[in-house]
């Protein structure tokens, strides 16, 4: 088993062990498309901001 040097900024004070996750960004690609109903689009919007405010309160 070889071992691998990683490096960066710490965020955490002290010793940690486990297991290490790798982050890469993705291109997205963004389509354009014709709404037929923009304000059940607004609406869909504003209900998905309140579900993801709600989901990071909890962290």
């Amino acid at each position: 088993m070889s071992m691998v040097t990683i490096q960066g900024k710490g965020v955490y004070g002290g010793v940690a062990i486990g297991r290490i996750s790798f982050y890469s960004r993705e291109t997205l690609v963004v389509k354009r498309r014709h709404i037929e109903d923009p304000q059940a689009e607004l609406e869909r919007l504003e209900q998905a901001k309140a579900v993801t405010l709600q989901e990071l309160q909890k962290l």
